[in-house]
């Protein structure tokens, strides 16, 4: 059964890659629920957060913050607050897709002081670019643009190659585009 857990998920990360989504999704959800029978439950939390990440890709914003919400929860057992974090960034993403900027925005607020915690400068400076394109949605642009800049400025000092997505984002922003925005992300 851990053979055919570990498999599923791999047969999911390729599939995703091939953009043949719903065949990833089957297939991550099958590496959850053998994760689980299992009793492997930070590898399941791994699968529910690519789960996530596939639904969001698909722009089916609801599915992706349900996998991400039981990623949270899942990582909240476990006591593993780098897999907490993550699970919130991602969940707040998904929101922001739905428009849900409420939830969205108690995600990034649990999220950031998480981050910090852990000293975890990376995290944190996604946690504020997800705030940033929130601000940005919700058409607040002066503080979008402070927060990707912070974001951008802390991807720059770890030479991350999110810091070019965020220099075209914010570029973009700056002239005003209001479509397009999320292949920055």
């Amino acid at each position: 059964r851990r053979a055919m857990a570990i498999t599923s998920y791999a047969l999911g990360t390729a599939q995703r890659a091939r953009t043949r989504c719903d065949d990833a999704i089957v297939a991550f959800e099958r590496a959850v629920a053998l994760f689980k029978a299992l009793g492997e439950r930070a590898k399941a939390a791994i699968a529910l957060n690519r789960l996530g990440e596939t639904h969001y890709e698909r722009r089916d914003y609801e599915s992706a913050a349900e996998a991400h919400a039981r990623d949270l929860r899942l990582c909240e057992l476990l006591d593993d607050a780098v897999g907490e974090a993550r699970a919130l960034n991602n969940l707040a993403l998904a929101h922001i897709g739905a428009q849900a900027f409420d939830e969205a925005e108690k995600c990034l607020r649990r999220a950031l002081p998480l981050w910090r915690k852990l000293k975890d400068a990376h995290g944190q400076a996604m946690t504020l670019w997800g705030r940033a394109q929130l601000r940005y949605e919700q058409d607040a642009v002066d503080a979008a643009i402070a927060d990707a800049e912070e974001a951008r400025g802390i991807f720059e000092q770890q030479d991350a190659p999110e810091a070019d997505a965020v220099r075209k984002w914010l570029a973009a922003i700056k002239r005003g585009k209001r479509t397009g925005l999320r292949r920055y992300f």
